[in-house]
């Protein structure tokens, strides 16, 4: 029994490891895409379509969103 309920908490500890790594990830990526949103950013761009941000002004994030949207539906075509 001991040894099953260790085996259970090596589980719980290895799977919450595995999920702080990732959130690791994700809160990177978010300071990397705040990066490149910042209106200030002079050192680092984004190459989108021209009509996909005139139509997304207020928002880097959305004009991505609308980009990725499309390649989506279309096949990247």
């Amino acid at each position: 029994l001991r040894h099953q309920r260790n085996k259970i908490m090596d589980e719980r500890i290895k799977e919450k490891t595995r999920k702080d790594s990732e959130l690791q990830e994700l809160l990177k990526d978010k300071a990397r895409l705040d990066w490149l949103a910042d209106v200030d950013n002079e050192l680092g761009g984004v190459i989108l379509p021209r009509d996909i941000v005139e139509r997304n002004l207020h928002s880097m994030r959305d004009a991505i969103d609308e980009a990725m949207l499309i390649e989506s539906t279309t096949g990247g075509s």
